[in-house]
């Protein structure tokens, strides 16, 4: 859902944008929409031929016409970007709580069976290294897995 949001606000940009474009182009030159897709396009200015023929957007169009259509779009993107945030704060979160309970299960599950271990076990392995071997795995599974975790959904939903 975070992807696909995601792309949408791309989509949604490039449209608004083209659109704009598009109104300058055919305010500024007083063409048809058919005029304008069968002409070529003009090769951009250099540098040094560049004068100060800068045209702005309130030049052309009506201001209230302007305003009203902007803000609709402003609206639109901005909607869109909000819901990918709160979309990808709630998939994060969520994500967040199932690692935590993951991990939680699999402390108590290790601690439980070195409880139940024999009495050999501690006879021949010193307290030290139990520890330092039982805080490593814990620590791997805290650090290391839920980030490659998160990128295997996120690889799993695009496909």
């Amino acid at each position: 859902m975070c992807q696909g949001l995601y792309a949408g606000s791309d989509i949604w940009l490039s449209y608004w944008t083209s659109k704009e474009e598009l109104k300058i182009v055919l305010k500024t030159s007083n063409n048809t929409l058919d005029d304008f897709y069968s002409q070529e396009l003009p090769a951009p200015p250099s540098l040094s031929t560049a004068s100060d023929n800068t045209t702005y957007v309130s030049d052309i169009l009506p201001e209230d016409e302007y305003l009203e259509e902007h803000f609709f779009n402003l609206g639109i993107y901005a909607a869109i970007v909000l819901c990918l945030i709160v979309s990808s704060m709630i998939r994060t979160i969520h994500f967040f709580l199932i690692c935590n309970k993951a991990s939680i299960a699999l402390h108590d599950t290790m601690f439980g069976r070195l409880l139940r271990a024999p009495c050999r076990f501690f006879d021949t392995n010193p307290v030290g290294r139990i520890l330092n071997r039982f805080s490593k795995d814990m620590g791997s599974m805290d650090e290391l897995l839920p980030p490659a975790f998160f990128d295997v959904l996120t690889v799993r939903t695009l496909n």
